[in-house]
């Protein structure tokens, strides 16, 4: 479970893993615990966090909100790349973020030839240069909030927010500070709660786009519906 600390960037989980004995079979618990929280919690909330404080920022780039379908997302991938050029925004090691629910679209907007190969994939890894990395929708909106763990845990759409159709990011436009990430581990004799082992972990961060660089950020959002 998530509790908001003091700071809506400062978020904090406890898992509790029953009282082991055998130290090896504890560690495999608390592994695959640990792991496949981070993996289903704190990274999707991590994503989601910092692409919504990307698009939210002053002074980036913006296309007019459209939805894409196969004959326009090549030319609206080609206007962002345009557009970072125009700003003199340096081409090497930027990064195209594209929503998951596009890549049939991206697959149906090239022509490509395949043989007889046993397997056949049409993702798209990168466009002319560009590597691209595909954001689950749930994870890519202009605007997030971050629930307090009242009521549930977690986040949600932002209130007015739309989803995102995909960014263009320059890495020295943004920057992301990680304060602390702190874990630490409760054995059943110390844990006041339950009789069980307790693993608490915490992380302070925040993320941020470069006044000076906020043209090397490119939003391309959908319409509101």
């Amino acid at each position: 479970s998530w509790e908001t600390l003091h700071l809506s960037e400062e978020r904090g989980t406890e898992i509790n893993i029953d009282r082991m004995d055998n130290e090896e079979t504890l560690g495999m618990a608390f592994g695959a615990a640990t792991g496949d929280f981070m993996r289903v919690h704190v990274v999707p909330e991590l994503d989601a966090y910092r692409f919504a404080k990307y698009a939210s920022a002053t002074g980036i780039q913006k296309a007019a909100a459209a939805a894409l379908t196969k004959d326009t997302i090549i030319p609206a991938i080609d206007d962002a790349v345009k557009a970072l050029d125009s700003a003199e925004v340096t081409a090497e090691g930027r990064c195209l973020y594209i929503n998951s629910d596009l890549k049939p679209v991206l697959a149906q907007a090239l022509n490509r030839q395949y043989g007889s190969d046993n397997a056949v994939s049409n993702l798209l890894q990168s466009y002319n240069g560009l590597p691209i990395a595909y954001v689950p929708p749930t994870r890519f909106y202009t605007t997030i909030t971050l629930n307090t763990g009242t009521d549930k845990f977690g986040f949600d759409k932002g209130a007015g927010a739309t989803g995102i159709n995909f960014m263009l990011i320059d890495p020295k436009a943004i920057t992301q500070v990680v304060k602390f990430a702190l874990p630490k581990i409760f054995d059943p004799d110390t844990n006041q709660k339950n009789d069980s082992w307790l693993f608490q972990y915490r992380e302070y961060h925040d993320a941020f786009v470069l006044d000076n660089k906020a043209k090397g950020v490119y939003l391309h959002a959908q319409p509101t519906t």
